[in-house]
């Protein structure tokens, strides 16, 4: 093949031009490069000076630097420090929302420019599934009086789960399949988890701190969900 080979005119654009005409030969350069890189059967390459450990004045004090790390972590302001007080009931005083939270005119402009992105609403059974996960997480009956007066009504809860609903719809990656969705088909677990997710989405901080306890309401609940229907499970195994 002649890699000096020059096109002849008019053969119009070098589309499949792949450089033929590129001199692939070495050159000085190139073997000073390799010589560099080559290394021997010792490990030393060829003209480099041997690097013998050990530590000089310009050397980096690694037990300084392991000190000055360790000093940023524990000195972290984001850094959680659990308390004997810090369990998980700790949240159940932001379960009650007032009404004056859920009618302020921020989360009425937001449910007023909300695009829902299914036609389903939430059903006043599926609000009343939610609020017995929450009232079954209540510690005294004082908590259980509060949380079941001051839970948010059912209109706020379909439109949390509508503020998730068209987040989601935003995202690249999403796991929600809407053609096929059907929120009565879901678990009370679910509708809460995604009202919860809406609710830290809202502009209203109530109704954000609302959303965390309702997850950490959920979280409590899910494992007693899901070992019923393991022990379920197996009860019919050994009835078969």
């Amino acid at each position: 093949m002649d890699f000096n080979r020059v096109p002849p005119e008019g053969a119009g654009l070098a589309v499949l031009d792949f450089n033929e005409n590129t001199d692939l030969e070495l050159n000085d350069f190139d073997f000073g490069v390799l010589d560099h890189w080559n290394v021997d059967h010792a490990g030393v390459a060829p003209g480099s000076q041997e690097f013998h450990a050990g530590v000089d004045d310009t050397s980096v004090d690694l037990t300084q630097m392991r000190q000055g790390l360790t000093k940023v972590w524990t000195d972290s302001p984001w850094r959680w420090h659990p308390k004997p007080a810090d369990t998980c009931y700790g949240e159940q005083s932001n379960l009650p929302v007032s009404a004056g939270d859920t009618t302020s005119p921020a989360f009425q402009e937001s449910k007023r420019r909300l695009d829902r992105v299914v036609k389903d609403k939430l059903e006043p059974s599926g609000r009343d599934r939610i609020l017995a996960i929450v009232l079954s997480t209540c510690r005294n009956n004082a908590v259980l009086t509060r949380v079941a007066s001051s839970f948010p009504t059912v209109e706020v809860m379909d439109a949390l789960i509508h503020i998730y609903l068209a987040s989601h719809a935003c995202q690249v990656s999403g796991w929600i399949h809407f053609g096929s969705f059907s929120m009565k088909a879901q678990w009370p677990e679910w509708l809460a988890v995604v009202a919860a997710a809406g609710a830290i989405l809202a502009p209203v901080q109530t109704l954000r701190k609302f959303g965390f306890a309702l997850q950490e309401a959920v979280r409590v609940t899910l494992p007693t969900r899901v070992g019923g229907r393991r022990s379920l499970w197996s009860r019919q195994g050994s009835k078969a």
